[in-house]
């Protein structure tokens, strides 16, 4: 199971790599809004990839944390969603812009 969810994520993992390189190309001109953006990028993909492959685990953390706590498990298919959302959201700014 996981290595077809990993087939699917392959071509958004490879269009994020192309989008930091991009953003580094041009941030060696001393864009700091560029170098920003990458970093938001590549921690949104780390975490996409983690949420879509382990939801159950995510989902099923509980517990206090900052200010308020997590009293009741988040269903699976929502942390999934999530992490899709997080692996395709550079991809259609970058798309749109």
């Amino acid at each position: 199971m996981v290595r077809r969810k990993f087939m699917f994520m392959l071509p958004l993992i490879g269009m994020n790599a192309l989008i930091l390189y991009s953003l580094h190309s041009s941030a060696e001109a001393g864009s700091v809004s560029d170098t920003q953006i990458g970093e938001l990028t590549l921690i949104g993909t780390i975490f996409g990839v983690v949420c879509v492959l382990f939801p159950e685990i995510l989902g099923g953390m509980q517990g206090f944390g900052g200010r308020g706590g997590v009293m009741e498990p988040t269903p699976p298919s929502i942390v999934a969603w999530f992490g899709w959302l997080l692996l395709g959201l550079p991809v259609l700014v970058w798309a749109f812009s």
